[in-house]
């Protein structure tokens, strides 16, 4: 069962602080995954993909919106 939740509800959790933190520590995490993928592209293309696809992952989490269903 799925909870519909408001723009109000959502707008309250985007701005709690245990929300915040959770989202800096994304972009931190992003960070640490492009500088180590700056170190070591080339040198295995398949690890290369996982980590840009990770990045990708935690960039499409922090462009999180509300959307009404």
């Amino acid at each position: 069962m799925t909870r519909e939740i408001s723009k109000k509800d959502f707008v309250e959790w985007v701005e709690n602080p245990v929300t915040e933190v959770f989202f800096n520590s994304i972009k931190q995490r992003i960070q640490e995954l492009a500088l180590g993928l700056a170190h070591t592209a080339g040198v295995d293309a398949s690890q290369d993909n996982r980590v840009v696809g990770m990045i990708q992952f935690a960039e499409k989490i922090l462009d999180v919106e509300f959307v009404k269903m």
